[in-house]
């Protein structure tokens, strides 16, 4: 066998689920293990939103970003900016936890060029 079977449960197969391997060789000789798979309902999708500013606000000082960055599996968020029409962000906030209708980081406008 080149590569290793996969399975990809759907979604009404959330639970345990018992499984048994067998193996065997040419001459007929085989072993089995019997292991139980626990399939987890899958997460919604993460949501991202700024509350305020407000789009097209002008921004001076200290300006705290506020909204959500959630998800029921949240790895990271990060903040950036960036010029127009350019692709060149620089980060300026970012967290590993969940926030809602909250602080997600503050942008000091003063160092911006």
């Amino acid at each position: 066998m080149s590569k290793p079977p996969t399975r990809t449960p759907a979604s009404d197969q959330e639970g345990d689920h018992a499984v048994t391997v067998r193996v065997q060789d040419p001459s007929s000789l085989f072993d089995t293990q019997s292991f139980t798979i626990a399939v987890a309902a899958a997460s919604g999708f993460p949501v991202a939103s700024i509350e305020t500013p407000i789009e097209d606000a002008e921004l001076t000082g200290l300006v705290d970003i506020v909204g959500e960055a959630s998800d029921d599996n949240l790895n990271e968020y990060v903040l950036a900016y960036a010029p127009v029409s350019s692709d060149d962000f620089t980060e300026f906030a970012a967290g590993t936890t969940p926030v809602i209708n909250d602080t997600l980081g503050t942008l000091d406008t003063t160092l911006i060029e």
